[in-house]
């Protein structure tokens, strides 16, 4: 009898384990990992369900042991680094890592775990979304890319874990705040916007912080894109001020303590601002460029009911593409070997999705912020 290969899911009751669980529990054997048991949010007993702390080393070791990919959907990144795909690598096991980015990639090449098995990492919403979604757009249409500017985030609950992250990214190593790509150089933008901005399909305004990603960078090059400029949207003001002043405070005290105070603070914020139920997360991509020897610009926005949906998503696409095709071992990020067509197809049958359209929009020469309300059919 043919054996379904077994994926392991740490972090299997939050909403990315759920997804990555939904997703893949049709064709694999699933075995979900999490702190503590009690309350388990899976009651098909076909799922194997394990009490895992994944800072107790025999504990992790034992849960990994007999999978095919284990996928960590668990955080603050920051903290687990290269504790589970080591594990991982040590069972036999491929890798997948819903986040991670640059510094789990240093991790993994610099001590020769990744060249041992397979690891995606950064295979989230942002990242990993945020980098397909652009290479979707430019696949459809572009011969040519002059500019890409985008957007994402929106109003949603955010654990403590996944704060961290977030303050981390901004402050230390995934990347750069206030940073642009133009004319192919990394320089520093403007500091902040001085007012909100309202996007495409959200009618409400929204605060940005212009944050340039280690995987806006790699995508640029990859693209040949000269000129790059992204953001990171809060809905409210309260937060977004929370988040600055929380960020200025890290920079200029690092302690864990200072760091988890705050993130403490954060996240209690986000869960009164989205307790009414109106919740959203959106990702807006405008790209200019060359279209049959004419300069144009075109627009996609997506909007969803929460990023965790659309990052359980690309994390269990990221276990098919192992499971499924011919990659040979390394260290990958998301966007690198997930088909990006194959991924939009999967949002428009994704319920987490509610809006996914493309828009033609007017040529702009300065690349600044400019949103309008045009609306299009994808």
């Amino acid at each position: 009898m043919f054996k379904r290969p077994l994926v392991g899911i740490l972090g299997f009751s939050g909403v990315l384990g759920q997804m990555v669980y939904k997703t893949l529990v049709p064709k694999y054997a699933i075995r979900g990992g999490q702190r503590s048991t009690i309350g388990c949010l899976e009651d098909d007993p076909s799922v194997e369900i394990m009490e895992v702390d994944i800072h107790e080393k025999s504990v992790l070791n034992k849960f990994c042991l007999g999978c095919d990919v284990v996928v960590n959907c668990a955080g603050p990144s920051f903290k687990i680094k290269e504790r589970v795909a080591r594990a991982a690598n040590q069972a036999g096991a491929d890798y997948v890592d819903a986040f991670g980015a640059n510094i789990l990639e240093d991790i993994l090449l610099e001590k020769s775990i990744g060249t041992q098995n397979i690891n995606i990492i950064s295979a989230g919403s942002f990242p990993g979304l945020s980098a397909l979604l652009p290479r979707w757009l430019s696949l459809q249409y572009f011969n040519e890319i002059t500019s890409l500017l985008g957007y994402c985030g929106g109003q949603e609950y955010t654990s403590k874990a996944a704060t961290i992250d977030l303050l981390l990214s901004t402050v230390s190593g995934f990347g750069r705040a206030n940073a642009e790509i133009k004319e192919g150089d990394i320089v520093s933008g403007s500091n902040l916007l001085k007012k909100a901005v309202i996007l495409p399909c959200i009618s409400q305004e929204v605060y940005a912080q212009k944050y340039l990603s280690c995987e806006m960078v790699k995508l640029a090059k990859l693209m040949g894109i000269p000129n790059l400029q992204w953001y990171t949207v809060m809905a409210d003001q309260i937060i977004y001020d929370g988040f600055l002043k929380a960020c200025a405070l890290i920079a200029n005290d690092p302690r864990d303590t200072v760091l988890s105070e705050n993130a403490q603070v954060l996240s209690k914020l986000s869960a009164v601002a989205s307790n009414d139920n109106s919740n959203w997360y959106s990702m807006v991509v405008e790209l200019q460029g060359i279209i049959q020897g004419e300069e144009k610009r075109k627009r996609v926005v997506l909007k969803s009911a929460d990023s965790g949906q659309l990052s359980g998503l690309i994390a269990a696409m990221s276990v098919e593409a192992i499971l499924e095709k011919n990659l040979k071992r390394g260290v990958y990020w998301a966007f690198e070997v997930l088909d990006p067509e194959e991924v939009v197809e999967a949002l428009k049958l994704s319920e987490g999705v509610k809006y996914l359209k493309v828009t033609d929009i007017p040529v702009r020469v300065d690349n600044g912020i400019q949103l309008q309300r045009e609306e299009g059919v994808l």
